[in-house]
């Protein structure tokens, strides 16, 4: 053993000067990476987070993750309904300052049509139907039910 390791190549690298190829690790798990176009925003992996470095806000439209908080456990790439996050091989490059990554999610373009958005001229997108399970409809049933009852013992009195 003490031949070989004489004779053999070292174990470590010297980290800033030299890197590991990523695929020598093939189940390493690098840093989280987030695909902004197919992000919807939910906080699904915010609320996921166990040490809390995810930040996601919907109104201004930015998600952002503190690097140096995270554990690299890949709870929120599992929680994420639409696999947007996923877990890169590579590690985060050295750095001397302690950043957050802040993304932004692309600012679509609503079309003018008519006299205005808000004008008389203008069209309501038309929403998507919703298929229920027979359940839910059930469900939905009974609540618009019991809000009908509710609604006509407040007419009555």
């Amino acid at each position: 053993m003490t031949l070989r390791s004489l004779f053999g190549k070292p174990a470590t690298v010297q980290y800033p000067a030299e890197q590991v190829p990523a695929m020598s690790y093939e189940h390493m798990r690098g840093h989280v990476e987030c695909d902004m176009d197919t992000c919807i925003l939910c906080g699904m992996c915010q609320r996921a987070c166990p040490v809390g470095a995810i930040a996601v806000d919907r109104k201004g439209g930015t998600w952002s993750i503190d690097q140096y908080r995270c554990i690299q456990c890949a709870s929120c790439t599992r929680e994420c309904p639409k696999s947007c996050l996923s877990m890169g091989t590579s590690c985060a490059p050295a750095t001397t300052d302690l950043a957050v990554t802040t993304l932004h999610k692309p600012v679509e373009e609503k079309p003018a049509t008519g006299e205005g958005a808000s004008g008389a001229g203008a069209e309501k997108p038309a929403r998507k139907k919703v298929r229920l399970t027979p359940e839910q409809e059930a469900r939905v049933a009974a609540a618009r039910a019991r809000k009908a009852a509710k609604e006509a013992t407040r007419a009555d009195v």
